[in-house]
């Protein structure tokens, strides 16, 4: 509530009376608090942070909102198309073990993956079969999150409190919900790429063929251990040497044209005859 007071004074000087006028300012308050929410919250993001860490700080910052007290987030399982709680908060073990898993066929994910948002009671929003009343859970919101129009997850609130959300605060929610589905996907890619590089890497180190990474002018950045191991080389050696050097002179002309075939993306496949240089043999 904000107040103002003017005084009205008389013609000897004196306060006659004071005019006061209160205006309530909850809304302009609420809409301020949602804003500094969505800045803190964005603020916070980091996709080196790993996916689990983003969404709990998503879901601690929307449980700052004043008529919200109690939330989850759920990811789809792609190849299963169930929804699994990953982080949740202001929920009891009871709720959270009845409710960390609904297979694709259960209603709560075929309600999901309609894609629409859903602003209701809990009473009205779940079979009574399922009798969950325990909680006391009264105001609920479902935000569907989309990538591309398709459903990846969903924000569960809820409030022990709160009958209904005010307007603000829906729109709060599902901007927020659509700048997190981005950083999901994000997620998911570099994590992807991050688990071929690794795979990548131990198949580098592990195979018996010998592996190089060359330079476009043949120079050897890197090799695997077969090669170490079998033709005896240092890496001081191979700084001062190229691809074709490992090669006997009779083959080197041969050598020459597998290289640029592969710069080409013509053949992946080379039938390396490699100079051994301990004891001067083809390998």
């Amino acid at each position: 509530m904000s107040i103002t007071k003017i005084p009205h004074i008389g013609e000897d000087g004196e306060v006659e009376y004071v005019t006061c006028n209160a205006i309530d300012i909850t809304e302009q308050k609420n809409e301020r608090q949602l804003l500094t929410i969505q800045h803190d919250m964005s603020m916070g993001l980091h996709t080196s942070n790993g996916l689990e860490a983003n969404l709990d700080h998503v879901l601690t910052n929307l449980l700052r909102i004043e008529s919200i007290d109690a939330g989850g987030i759920y990811l789809l399982e792609k190849e299963s198309g169930a929804l699994k709680l990953v982080v949740h908060n202001g929920l009891s073990d009871e709720f959270i073990k009845k409710t960390s898993y609904y297979e694709a066929e259960s209603p709560q994910a075929q309600l999901v993956m309609k894609g629409k948002p859903i602003y209701t009671t809990y009473s009205h929003l779940l079979p009574v079969a399922e009798n969950n009343s325990f909680e006391e859970l009264k105001a609920i919101a479902v935000i569907p999150i989309k990538v591309g129009g398709e459903v990846i997850a969903a924000i569960n609130l809820g409030s022990h409190s709160h009958e209904n959300m005010t307007m603000a605060t829906k729109m709060a929610v599902e901007t927020i919900a659509s700048h997190l589905g981005e950083i999901i996907q994000k997620i998911r890619t570099e994590t992807a790429l991050f688990q071929q590089q690794i795979n990548l890497e131990k198949m580098f180190s592990t195979i018996e063929d010998f592996l190089f990474v060359l330079g476009e002018d043949g120079s050897i950045l890197k090799v695997n251990q077969a090669f170490y191991d079998k033709l005896g080389y240092t890496d001081n050696e191979l700084k001062n040497m190229t691809v074709i050097d490992l090669h006997p002179e009779n083959r080197q002309n041969e050598a020459i044209s597998i290289v640029e075939k592969c710069s080409k993306a013509q053949r992946n496949a080379v039938p390396y005859l490699c100079l051994q240089k301990m004891e001067h043999k083809y390998l």
